[in-house]
C-alpha cells in the first residue's frame, strides 16, 4: 500500500514526494521485514473456509469504489467548509478504514487544492496509519493464535 501511495503521488502531485517518501519507504521496509519474518515461521493452521476471489474488473466493484469515492469527496468538502482542516483529520482517519485509494485521490485532487502540501501529506499519512492499524487488528482477531504474537512487533513499529 505504501509504495502504491508513492505511485499516486508521483503521478498526481509529485511535489508531495518529499514528504511521503521517508514515511512510505520506512513502513514498507518495516512491514516487508515483518512479512519476511512471518514467512519463515512454520505455523500449522488449517483453513476453515474457502477463499473467494472476485474479479477486480467486475462492474459491481467499480461502482462500489466510485460510490465510496463520491461519498468521501463530498464529506471531505463538507468537513473542510464546516470545521476547516481539523474536520479533514477526522475524515482521513475514518476513511483509512474504508478505502485508502478514495481518500488519497480526494486529498490529491479535489480538496487538496485548498490545503498546503504539508497538510495533505499529514492527512494521507493519518489515513495510511489508520488503515494499517485496522488491518492489523482484523488479522489479530481473525488469524491463528500464534499469528497474533508474530504480528504484534511489526504493527507496533
Amino acid at each position: 500500500m505504501f509504495l502504491r501511495l508513492l505511485l499516486y503521488a508521483a503521478i498526481l502531485k509529485p511535489q508531495l514526494l518529499i514528504y511521503l517518501v521517508p514515511f512510505s519507504l520506512g513502513l514498507s521496509i518495516i512491514h516487508g521485514a515483518g512479512a519476511w519474518f512471518l514467512s519463515r515461521k512454520k505455523i500449522q493452521a488449517t483453513p476453515n473456509h474457502e477463499l473467494w476471489i472476485k474479479n477486480p474488473l467486475d462492474f459491481r466493484s467499480a461502482f462500489t469504489f466510485g460510490f465510496i469515492l463520491i461519498v468521501i469527496m463530498l464529506v471531505s468538502q463538507l468537513m473542510l467548509e464546516t470545521f476547516g482542516e481539523l474536520g479533514l483529520y477526522l475524515v482521513s482517519f475514518v476513511s483509512g478504514w474504508v478505502d485508502m485509494d478514495a481518500i488519497t485521490l480526494t486529498l490529491f485532487r479535489s480538496v487538496g487544492s485548498q490545503l498546503t502540501l504539508e497538510t495533505i501529506a499529514k492527512l494521507v499519512i493519518i489515513a495510511a496509519v489508520s488503515n494499517t492499524l485496522l488491518k492489523g487488528i482484523l488479522a489479530g482477531l481473525i488469524g491463528h493464535a500464534s499469528f497474533k504474537y508474530l504480528l504484534t512487533l511489526p504493527m507496533l513499529l
